[in-house]
């Protein structure tokens, strides 16, 4: 089975060519967390990682505490290449540990220590904040960000939901198909199959009716569990419909999503041939959904 990521645009394609995430730097991420309560028995660490898998650190701090990684809370995975700041917390109820400078070295800055009442969890944050540099930029953007700025973007499940060669696609295809009965993954390959679903319905409707068409509250449907057909569920590609019988299988819980996303606090520089731009996203939104709607990435191989 073949998916197609060639998602409807609000604002036509790009026609600015650009090199995405070159390294690093270009590309940093700093978590609005919640705070810390000062007391309580799960140790807060606020951490600035670099070209680091979120999960991957969690691990660390484990292994550093001497707990499980199930004792370990963090709101949301971030970008590996990049740097990113966000907060975990470690489950050490009346233990102290005084070996998290252990953690650091080059890839890993401890920022704060302090303690919390419970354990951060998928979603805790307010927000992300960007600054994104973008190199070699063959046009000037000013008109495009503006447009953006003011109008918004498709709120789309960034690619890297997806997975490596859309592999967690692929695996969630096993799954609901009956040809695989385990995985380790399992959640994350549904949640992978329910966001490319949304996907496909926000893509239809701006093709079919245009960005104009997309109200600043509109929702769409996140599939799961629901006694009636939901909206939208007739009008998906034969290839995937079925999906929405296997979401309802596995019991997943239904929800609902913003159509549009906007910025908030957007502001850009054109500094030579590169830019820099900064704004801030509410929780579970993509900055590569802002990006692919400014730019085309020029560097081989890669996307925004």
């Amino acid at each position: 089975m073949s998916f197609s990521l060639q998602f409807g645009y609000a604002h036509d394609l790009p026609s600015v060519v650009a090199r995405v995430k070159s390294q690093p730097s270009d590309f940093m991420v700093v978590e609005q967390s919640i705070a810390a309560t000062s007391h309580g028995e799960h140790v807060y660490l606020r951490l600035r990682k670099t070209n680091m898998n979120t999960a991957w650190l969690a691990k660390c701090i484990a292994e550093t505490a001497n707990v499980t990684v199930k004792d370990v809370g963090y709101a949301g995975r971030k970008d590996r290449f990049a740097i990113t700041e966000q907060a975990f917390s470690c489950y050490l109820p009346g233990k102290q540990v005084n070996q998290w400078d252990r953690l650091e070295d080059d890839q890993v800055k401890i920022l704060a220590v302090d303690r919390t009442s419970r354990k951060i969890r998928k979603g805790d944050l307010y927000g992300n904040q960007f600054v994104i540099r973008l190199r070699d930029v063959s046009d000037d953007l000013t008109r495009k960000l503006e447009t953006v700025k003011s109008q918004g973007v498709p709120n789309y499940f960034g690619e890297q939901r997806f997975g490596r060669n859309m592999n967690n696609l692929r695996q969630a295809e096993l799954l609901m198909s009956g040809k695989r009965r385990h995985c380790q993954q399992r959640d994350l390959m549904l949640s992978a199959a329910r966001s490319y679903l949304f996907n496909v319905n926000l893509s239809r409707q701006i093709t079919e009716q245009g960005w104009r068409s997309i109200g600043d509250d509109q929702q769409g449907v996140l599939f799961g569990l629901s006694r009636d057909p939901q909206t939208g569920e007739l009008d998906l590609p034969e290839y995937c419909a079925h999906w929405v019988a296997g979401l309802r299988g596995f019991r997943i819980r239904s929800g609902l999503r913003n159509y549009k996303l906007v910025p908030r606090e957007m502001s850009w520089d054109s500094l030579g041939r590169d830019w820099q731009i900064r704004f801030v996203l509410p929780p579970g939104a993509y900055a590569t959904s802002v990006l692919r709607e400014l730019v085309h990435d020029g560097e081989p191989g890669s996307g925004c």
